[in-house]
Formats: C-alpha cells, sequence, structure tokens
C-alpha cells in the first residue's frame, strides 16, 4: 500500500489530481481533508466580523480527530487498498502523519493565479476579495513556510497543465507501485 499526501494552495490542483489518479489506480480510495470542516454551531471555528465571515483558512478549523480516524480506518480497511490518495490543503500540519507517506506533494501558484482561479469559484463561505488578502493568501504563505522546513515534500507547479503534472506523479507512484 502506498499513502500519498497532495497539499498546498487553493484551486492549485490538488482535487483535480487525486481524482486522475484515483481513475487510474482501480485499487485506490480518496480522502480530502475538505469534508472535514467543523461546523459552524461547534464554536470551534474563529468568525472574523471585520469580513463577516468564519475562518476556514487555518489548520484549526479542521477537525483533526475526525480526519486522523478516517485515515486510519482507511489504513487499516479490511481489503487493503493499493494507493491511498490524501488531499488536504494543510495536510503537512499534521505531524503525526509526514514519516507516514510514501510520497508527498506540494501545490503552488503565484498570488494572482491563485487569486484569479478562486474568483471563478462559487464558494459559500468565502469568496470575497478581502476574505482572500487578509486570511487565504497569509495563511498559505505561512503554511508554505512550515513546509518547506520538511523533508522529501515535491513541489509542482499548478500552472502547467494537469495531465503533464499527472504524469510525473504517476511515473513516481509506479516506481514505488512495482518495485
Amino acid at each position: 500500500m502506498i499513502l500519498i499526501g497532495v497539499s498546498g494552495v487553493t484551486n492549485g490542483g490538488k482535487s483535480t489530481l487525486c481524482k486522475l489518479l484515483l481513475n487510474h489506480y482501480k485499487n485506490s480510495t480518496y480522502i480530502c481533508q475538505d469534508t472535514f470542516f467543523h461546523s459552524k454551531d461547534s464554536g470551534k471555528l474563529e468568525y472574523k466580523s471585520s469580513l463577516n465571515a468564519y475562518n476556514y483558512d487555518v489548520f484549526e478549523c479542521i477537525d483533526s480527530e475526525k480526519f486522523l480516524n478516517e485515515l486510519e480506518k482507511t489504513v487499516h480497511h479490511v481489503a487493503p487498498y493499493d494507493v491511498i490518495l490524501v488531499d488536504g490543503f494543510f495536510l503537512f500540519k499534521h505531524e503525526s502523519l509526514l514519516e507516514k507517506f510514501d510520497l508527498k506533494y506540494f501545490f503552488t501558484l503565484t498570488k494572482e493565479e491563485c487569486f484569479e482561479r478562486r474568483s471563478k469559484r462559487n464558494y459559500k463561505w468565502v469568496g470575497t476579495t478581502e476574505y482572500f488578502e487578509e486570511l487565504v493568501w497569509p495563511n498559505y504563505m505561512s503554511y508554505l513556510h512550515h513546509c518547506q522546513k520538511i523533508n522529501n515534500i515535491v513541489y509542482l507547479d499548478g500552472t502547467l497543465k494537469i495531465e503533464e503534472t499527472f504524469e510525473t506523479v504517476r511515473k513516481q507512484i509506479d516506481t514505488i507501485l512495482f518495485k
């Protein structure tokens, strides 16, 4: 079994890459950290009154216990998977996971490209320019600096065609999977 972490900038290509890999590797599964946000009524989300929004762009917005439990169940699935893909914008902040990943990928974009892509999406919580400038980009930059201190992360340029990125990653996975 290979455990693959895909992290990085919002709208960089994390989920798209994971879905392509999921379709390619038949005995695989996918977990997305985005499905583990704390609920608004949990009392665990920071509310930014100046933005009239909850802050979904910090590590603390993730229900880490629930996320890690789900990942543990998946890793120890009765019929083991060949490939487990884990996608998360703050994935490598889970210190306990760092050594478990066989491969770690991190998507990057320029601020301008990130903002342009994000503005084309329909975010139900946090779609304003102010939210991007005050929370999204500064928190991403802080996370990027955190990740640059971690060994063995492969950085991926989110502006490249996703098919190119897929081929690069697929070859690296195959090298491990078919030893």
